[in-house]
């Protein structure tokens, strides 16, 4: 029992530290406008997602999903979260815990799967996982954060 708290434990922090690393990059990166977004923000959103596909592979559920959850608390600690809304923390977990949760939920359904099916499965998941936290985040501003919160319209294109 020990050692599966020791390994969850570890592969958490792994993926937190790589989540932090990814997010210190933005730092670094030169704010180069690509259409609405920033070319920062652009590296540094694919590789949190990236850390947290391969979390929900090889650490499973719990350790990606923790990971998903304190990742926007981090980002807005650091100056990452757009338009510097705190607010905003809520809605990138939730659009953190559908990637993880969609993907994991497929890599596990391709367990035991023939290799074909199995790799089609994984690769849907990731698909459907990204366009569905996609939705989710957009659904929440739209619907939540700008209406609630009287957000206007040049800060709301950011959002």
């Amino acid at each position: 029992m020990r050692n599966k708290k020791a390994i969850w434990v570890t592969q958490t922090a792994m993926l937190i530290a790589l989540i932090v690393l990814s997010q210190l990059l933005s730092r670094v990166i030169p704010t180069i406008p690509v259409g609405q977004f920033n070319l920062n923000q652009l590296v540094t959103g694919s590789l949190v997602n990236l850390v947290l596909v391969v979390g929900a592979y090889a650490a499973g559920f719990a350790s990606a999903g923790t990971a998903a959850i304190i990742s926007p608390i981090l980002a807005a600690f650091l100056g990452i979260i757009p338009g510097k809304l705190p607010q905003m923390v809520p809605v990138v977990m939730m659009g953190n815990l559908v990637i993880v949760f969609i993907t994991w939920l497929c890599f596990r359904a391709s367990n035991g799967l023939g290799k074909g099916s199995a790799t089609v499965l994984m690769i849907v998941g990731v698909v459907a996982g990204a366009f569905l936290k996609m939705v989710t985040m957009w659904a929440a501003v739209e619907k939540i954060v700008v209406p609630v919160l009287h957000i206007n319209e040049s800060l709301e294109k950011v959002l």
